[in-house]
C-alpha cells in the first residue's frame, strides 16, 4: 500500500474501530468505520459494556 501511495494512488480503508492496524491509519486517505453500518448482534468487551459500568 505504501508503494501505491508513493505512486499517487488514494488509499481507502474500511474496518471496525479498534481493529485496524495503526500502519494503515498512517497511510490512509479515507477511513470508513464499518461498525456504524453493522446491524447484527454486537459483542462488547467487558470494559466497554454499559451493563458492566463501561464507557460505551
Amino acid at each position: 500500500m505504501e508503494r501505491l501511495k508513493i505512486k499517487g494512488k488514494k488509499i481507502g480503508v474500511v474496518g471496525v474501530r479498534g481493529k485496524v492496524a495503526g500502519e494503515l491509519h498512517k497511510i490512509k486517505d479515507k477511513y470508513i468505520d464499518f461498525g456504524k453500518f453493522y446491524t447484527g448482534k454486537r459483542a462488547y468487551i467487558k470494559s466497554e459494556n454499559p451493563a458492566f459500568d463501561g464507557t460505551a
